[in-house]
């Protein structure tokens, strides 16, 4: 059984999912775990940005994700470059640091990564603004 230490929320996630990792594809040698024998490609990713806000400007920070980036994701993934998204919210924090909004972006695989940059240019905030 593994047990994590005293910490925050991330690094128990992070903990968790490389112990069921390791579980999961049994015994590899240091050589293959380094150069990422294993590993699947072909499966969704998800990017993960972790938010913090400031004390009592929770509801202006969701405000403006709702005005401002609910729009851009929508755009986006009618066009094909995100799949989905998601927001979370931390209802258990470890102190007054901790993160207040996850927000989760999916991805087809690790190749949709590729030029991201470019391709979110294409979406224009100020032009969904109607």
């Amino acid at each position: 059984m593994i047990r994590a230490p005293k910490s925050s929320m991330y690094e128990r996630r992070v903990q968790y999912e490389q112990a069921v990792n390791q579980s999961s594809l049994g015994h590899r040698s240091t050589r293959d775990s380094a150069l990422g024998a294993g590993a699947v490609y072909g499966r969704a990713v998800w990017r993960i940005l972790l938010v913090k806000a400031k004390p009592g400007k929770l509801p202006a920070l969701l405000q403006d994700l709702r005005d401002n980036l609910r729009p851009l994701y929508e755009e986006e993934r009618t066009q094909g470059i995100i799949m989905d998204y998601k927001l979370y919210l931390n209802s258990t924090t470890d102190g007054p640091h901790d993160w207040k909004i996850a927000i989760g972006i999916e991805y087809k695989n690790y190749a949709a990564l590729d030029g991201l940059a470019a391709k979110a240019q294409k979406s224009d905030p100020k032009a969904l603004r109607k």
